[in-house]
């Protein structure tokens, strides 16, 4: 993993795309994202509930992918991929001066497969009737170094199936091991009122605190929470605020 530019180029930041490439970055992988909107994706940004509390810690995550070795091009689109004669991808970003030399890319770029203007026909990748790219049980393309998971491959469009996908493309790649996705027996909905929800949902609030706490900038017309708490000790207030 050090000839290249990157070891692995991911091309779209939602749920599949970013657990992929953190997971490559823990195992010493030089990685790198370009996502043409913001880092989460549909469900994070636009969608789920818990989940989408998470999207005020989207910042968070930025920063902290990139102490991992992950560089992530946020407005930035993938407009041309070729192959060298020894099997190295150049990858080429709209918007940037260089070409890079990658290992491997990984597609995971959104519920309708959008490959038109990408050039895999010219680097030898199969699509399906669709445009979804075809992959084998490890997320392999027809060309060996190039991956694929989530929405791009027209097979289940559900977070839970990106998440499971991009965690096995980076154990295939750089945890020494093939890694193949079971699709058996997937829940496409799950509607009940679980016993761990209120649990689950907690923990949502106490992360979402804790971040509003420590890094979120109020607005001029709003005081932090921490500030109004000092405030009222301050005042000699006995008041208990109430719980929520």
């Amino acid at each position: 993993m050090t000839r290249f530019d990157y070891d692995l180029f991911t091309i779209g930041a939602g749920s599949g795309g970013v657990r992929a490439s953190r997971m490559a970055g823990q195992f010493g992988a030089k990685v790198a994202i370009a996502e043409h909107d913001r880092i989460g994706g549909t469900c994070v940004i636009r969608g789920c509930i818990p989940k989408k509390l998470l999207s005020y810690v989207r910042r968070h995550l930025h920063e902290e992918m990139g102490k991992k070795g992950v560089r992530i091009l946020l407005k930035s689109t993938v407009s041309s991929i070729a192959r060298r004669a020894d099997g190295t991808l150049d990858v080429t970003v709209s918007g940037l001066p260089d070409t890079f030399a990658c290992g491997a890319v990984m597609f995971a770029t959104g519920r309708t497969p959008n490959t038109a203007r990408l050039g895999l026909a010219e680097a030898g990748v199969k699509l399906d009737e669709e445009g979804g790219v075809v992959v084998d049980r490890c997320c392999r393309s027809s060309v060996a170094n190039i991956y694929a998971v989530s929405d791009v491959t027209h097979r289940i469009a559900l977070t839970p199936v990106a998440i499971r996908e991009g965690a096995a493309v980076a154990t295939t790649l750089f945890g020494g091991h093939e890694t193949p996705v079971d699709h058996d027996d997937v829940p496409s909905a799950i509607l009940a009122k679980a016993r761990r929800g209120p649990r689950v949902a907690a923990e949502c609030l106490q992360h979402l605190r804790r971040y509003l706490e420590t890094q979120f900038t109020p607005t001029k017309e709003h005081k932090p929470w921490r500030a109004s708490r000092k405030s009222r000790r301050s005042s000699g207030s006995t008041a208990t605020p109430r719980r929520r």
